[in-house]
């Protein structure tokens, strides 16, 4: 767990997520433009390999997030831009994969991690 974590609210998580979707919904969304996926990260490269998930996959994946996936908010320590990112749990073919993304600009999603979870997560807050 973060150090610097926070639980952002009911209703900041929501409006997120219905971001989220506004975006991904729009008939002009270029998910090779407008979706960063971290490919850098061994973890989320052996994830998707294993699941035999494309991006598609994973945007259909964050694109299905609720608030009762949501576990904490944690800055963005490599970007000084002072959005932060959300991280979810979701399970996905019997696995709890471990999702952090954030929205830039209602424009840019970035996922920085997407891999099956390498700690035990606790409590929702939700």
């Amino acid at each position: 767990m973060w150090l610097d974590y926070f639980i952002a609210s009911k209703e900041e998580v929501l409006a997120f997520l219905e971001e989220i979707n506004k975006l991904t919904i729009k008939e002009s969304f270029n998910i090779n433009k407008q979706m960063i996926l971290d490919l850098n990260k061994p973890e989320n490269n052996a994830t998707l390999i294993d699941l035999e998930f494309g991006r598609n996959d994973v945007l259909r994946e964050i694109q299905t997030l609720s608030l009762r996936n949501y576990y904490q908010s944690v800055p963005d320590l490599l970007r000084n831009d002072n959005i932060p990112y959300y991280v979810f749990f979701k399970e996905i073919n019997n696995r709890e994969v471990y999702i952090k993304v954030k929205l830039k600009n209602n424009r840019i999603i970035i996922c920085k991690s997407f891999h099956y979870a390498n700690y035990s997560h606790g409590n929702y807050p939700y």
